[in-house]
């Protein structure tokens, strides 16, 4: 009796934890693994001026000097590989490359599919505007919508009404 009890346990409790959607992972290396090949190899979108950008035929900007000097810290070489936006993160799924660094904004939908790190930069966005004019006032500000993709997966601000006037 208690064996079979402790089966039907058993079962229920496999049937939950194996039944149940989980996050999508990729499989990840090892550090062992990266410093056994030599090198890192960095899925980037070379289009993204000043983070990751092509200048002269090579591959530049912020990024790519941060990538550096990470991989020097682990004595490995970095290996930049261009893709398109839109397969970054399929290209990681198939192993094309170890890690993405080509300043990706949090959304829920990538936080679902892909590990983030800390922020190790922020790409705010802002309007300029000539001088005063009858129409503006020095002191006009336009503040980002909610909606906007750098507030989307963040946590909820309090954003002030724009001060604009007319």
């Amino acid at each position: 009796m208690h064996r079979r009890r402790f089966l039907s346990i058993t079962a229920v409790g496999l049937a939950g934890v194996c039944g149940r959607p989980r996050m999508a992972t990729a499989s990840g290396l090892t550090l062992g693994d990266i410093k056994g090949s030599g090198k890192l190899r960095i899925g980037v979108e070379a289009a993204y001026v000043p983070f990751t950008f092509r200048k002269d035929g090579q591959i530049v900007g912020y990024d790519v000097d941060f990538a550096e000097i990470f991989c020097k810290s682990l004595g490995v070489k970095p290996d930049f590989i261009d893709t398109a936006w839109a397969g970054v993160i399929p290209s990681l799924y198939a192993k094309k490359f170890d890690v993405i660094m080509s300043a990706m904004t949090y959304t829920a939908e990538r936080i679902q599919r892909v590990a983030f790190t800390i922020p190790y930069g922020e790409a705010s966005q802002r309007c300029s505007f000539a001088p005063a004019t009858p129409h503006r006032s020095r002191s006009s500000t336009i503040w980002p919508r909610r909606s906007s993709a750098s507030s989307s997966a963040r946590p909820a601000r309090s954003w002030p009404r724009s001060r604009a006037t007319r």
